[in-house]
């Protein structure tokens, strides 16, 4: 009796697995071939949700950067034409108007092409109400950045914080001051690009051209001079009379790179490859250049500029953008935090191929420690 029961509960439970096999293979073949998917699973959810997290971090630290720039130019509008009886009160409204009007042009250049495909992302413009602290400047959001798409949306309140060198309040007085001081600088600078000095010294007197160019741009001279012999041997022209030029399309004593497509401009310096064949220019594009170069990683105290949320510096997040060859890599973030050797890496170049020069900041200081 047991064993006829027990032969019984066994055929049901074949006769249900089979039932369920029957089943699963029948909705199989209905569906196989005919592009019917599970909209998104678990997983594909979770891939989604983290992309959506990155493109927000990237609008974020856009955003992050874009206040930095506002803030500038809203301080530099300030000095020029800040009167010197102007209230607390009405700097503040200045402020706040000038730097929301910067702030959304940044935001309408804002593009992520790789979004747009499957999505939106929409940032607010005139979005921030600003708080002074000591020489802190606080941008408060008001409405948050919100990405939309298909199966999730996100968003996220995009407030930030800058330093400034100054409390803007206490030391308001000062920017008129400061206006006329900047002013009388660049009247003297441009007299001295113009008319005499470096650009009148004859080409022989190559290291005194370069020094004085390099401190009319705020460049340690002998990090100039270091470049200047390691780029060209200190030498504009070839025995022959004919201006240097690589077969990287770099011309002239600083080695300028022509980089427009048939060969013929520098746009860093807007000058045409004619242009850059004069010596005197040569010498002032290569420090417009390099200059830039430490504008992009350290601050004007030569402090390394970082960047907020992510606890990275500028230079290293450049690097790791263009070099993905781990050797090298592990080399270039080793000059990380001196700015010097950041700007000398990032003048020769922020890639490295095979055939980079990875020695390239050694060479130069080589050099350049002749010349201190």
């Amino acid at each position: 009796m047991i064993k006829m029961v027990k032969n019984k509960k066994a055929k049901i439970f074949l006769t249900f697995v089979s039932i369920f096999i029957l089943v699963a293979l029948l909705f199989f073949y209905g569906n196989y071939g005919t592009g019917t998917v599970f909209k998104t699973g678990k997983g594909e959810l979770q891939l989604e949700t983290l992309k959506i997290y990155q493109q927000a971090e990237k609008a974020m630290l856009y955003i992050d950067l874009a206040a930095k720039y506002s803030a500038e130019k809203t301080i530099n509008d300030l000095d020029k034409e800040l009167p010197k009886d102007t209230t607390k009160k009405e700097i503040y409204a200045l402020f706040s108007d000038k730097f929301n009007n910067y702030m959304d042009e940044y935001i309408e250049k804002y593009k992520d092409e790789e979004l747009e495909k499957d999505g939106e992302i929409i940032i607010p413009k005139n979005n921030y109400d600003l708080l002074f602290k000591e020489s802190r400047l606080i941008g408060i959001a008001t409405q948050n950045i919100k990405i939309n798409k298909e199966n999730i949306n996100y968003s996220v309140k995009p407030s930030f914080k800058i330093e400034f060198k100054y409390d803007l309040f206490e030391n308001y007085e000062q920017l008129t001051e400061r206006a006329d001081t900047d002013e009388e600088i660049n009247s003297q600078e441009h007299q001295t690009t113009k008319v005499e000095d470096w650009n009148s010294l004859p080409d022989d007197q190559l290291e005194s051209k370069i020094r004085a160019a390099a401190s009319q741009y705020n460049i340690p001279q002998h990090i100039a001079l270091g470049i200047a012999m390691q780029e060209s041997s200190m030498n504009h022209y070839y025995p022959d009379g004919s201006v240097k030029m690589s077969n990287a399309n770099c011309i002239g004593l600083m080695q300028v790179q022509l980089d427009s497509r048939d060969g013929t401009y520098n746009s860093v310096c807007s000058m045409s490859k004619e242009e850059l064949k004069d010596i005197n220019k040569n010498i002032d594009c290569g420090m417009k250049i390099l200059k830039g170069k430490y504008n992009m990683v350290c601050d004007s105290n030569n402090n390394p500029l970082i960047r907020r949320y992510i606890d990275m510096s500028e230079y290293e997040l450049k690097i790791r953008e263009w070099c993905k060859i781990d050797e090298h890599l592990k080399n270039y973030l080793e000059y990380d935090g001196d700015c010097d050797k950041m700007a000398i890496r990032a003048y020769n170049g922020l890639g490295c191929a095979e055939n980079a020069d990875v020695i390239y900041v050694e060479r130069v200081l080589t050099h350049a420690a002749k010349y201190k």
